[in-house]
């Protein structure tokens, strides 16, 4: 049994010995691999219990020495493609290469939503500056075209006030016309070409270096002065007998006051109604004015007291003007003004209506002829306010707060 012993114990230590070679792989060294296997298991068979042997479990020497080596074992593998990290890259290079990549893209993406956002920026900085520029255009435009227009407006002006100015006027009557003149020069406007329409005419026409051969002149004084008709107790009766009546329109006259709104009638209670020239009037002025109220009865000689104490006069020269509706308005006014309006207290003011409205239009004849164009219109004949000049809504709503709370 010994020898059995030893010789497998030399040959496990020399088998164990040459597996670090590649020759233990060989086909050669198979068959020793698989005796010596044998011989082991004999000699466990063979050998006393109490006899140790020492068992080798077989081991891939192949395996553990390219293990050791650092070998990679795997059988099958997989090439690179072209575009890809070739197989000798560690996995750390990867990696840094993956980071690499994803912080180009991130870095390309922000950079394009910049120039995006630049390009947005650009393109509502063009569209702004462009809607500028056009309003700015436009302004302009309406600037020039306003422009024009008031250039315009001023020619037609100045070639309707040429054509005012040189045409022809009657002196000391009553005309339409004559109205526009003096509305034109600025000074009172009574529809009678006289001394004081003259001087401002001729100064306009100076001022333009218009001809002068169309402004009337006075006519040569009469050799006898107007007379004021006077009639004789003997003779007449009632207003007829009263200085400066004329009577040939009394009923027409008669029938305009009667055609009054009701707010003024009430005014002309106890009022004589006359058709005629008022005496003092026809002294002061020097000719038939077309109407006159008189609350106190003034003679020619300047002197008050007379029978015509409140008393409404309308002349034959208002008639034949075609201005009775108007001018009974503006009498009637003055009749109200000092009848009505003067004791009829404005609340709100504390003063009397007839203080504030002559404070609001200007005076008596202006607030006289505001009540006719109250009641008659813009158009309708205004001495002092000019014709055609209409109210405001504060001047109107005045007015009819007054005939309401008087």
């Amino acid at each position: 049994m010994k020898p059995i012993y030893l010789t497998s114990v030399i040959l496990g230590i020399a088998i164990f010995a040459g597996g670090c070679f590649k020759g233990a792989n060989s086909p050669t060294a198979q068959p020793l691999r698989t005796e010596k296997a044998q011989i082991q298991e004999e000699a466990i068979q063979n050998s006393p219990v109490d006899v140790p042997v020492a068992l080798e479990t077989s081991h891939d020497h192949d395996h553990d020495h390219d293990h050791g080596h650092g070998h990679d074992h795997s059988e099958i593998v997989v090439l690179p493609e072209a575009d890809e990290v070739p197989l000798t890259a560690s996995i750390e290079s990867g990696d840094e290469n993956r980071l690499q990549i994803e912080a180009s893209k991130e870095q390309d993406r922000v950079e394009t939503e910049q120039a995006n956002q630049q390009a947005a920026d650009q393109a509502e900085t063009t569209r702004l500056e462009a809607q500028q520029a056009t309003a700015d255009a436009q302004t302009q435009l309406e600037a020039e075209q306003k422009a024009q227009a008031y250039a315009a407006e001023i020619v037609r002006l100045q070639a309707q006030a040429e054509l005012i100015l040189t045409r022809e006027y009657p002196w000391g009557e009553f005309a339409q016309k004559t109205i526009e003149l003096q509305m034109l020069l600025g000074t009172s406007v009574d529809g009678v070409y006289g001394n004081a329409t003259q001087r401002a005419h001729l100064a306009a026409l100076a001022d333009r270096n218009l001809l002068t051969d169309n402004v009337p002149s006075a006519p040569s004084a009469p050799t006898t002065t107007p007379v004021l008709n006077v009639t004789t107790s003997e003779s007449c009766s009632g207003i007829a007998c009263w200085d400066g009546y004329e009577g040939q329109n009394q009923a027409a006259i008669n029938s305009a006051i009667n055609a009054l709104p009701a707010e003024l009638q009430r005014a002309l209670a106890g009022v004589d109604i006359v058709n005629g020239c008022h005496p003092y009037a026809f002294a002061s002025k020097g000719r038939c004015v077309f109407g006159v109220w008189d609350s106190a009865g003034w003679n020619a000689d300047g002197n008050y007291g007379a029978d015509w104490a409140r008393s409404l006069w309308i002349s034959n020269r208002a008639v034949e003007a075609g201005r009775l509706a108007d001018v009974a308005v503006h009498e009637a006014a003055h009749a109200y003004s000092y009848m009505i309006m003067r004791t009829c207290m404005n609340p709100e003011s504390g003063e009397t209506y007839r203080v504030d409205l002559r404070n609001l239009f200007g005076g008596e004849e202006f607030l006289a002829d505001a009540v006719t164009a109250y009641f008659n219109g813009a158009n309708a004949f205004q001495n002092y306010r000019g014709t055609g000049t209409g109210l405001s809504q504060g001047e109107q709503e005045a007015l009819t707060e007054m005939f309401a709370n008087c």
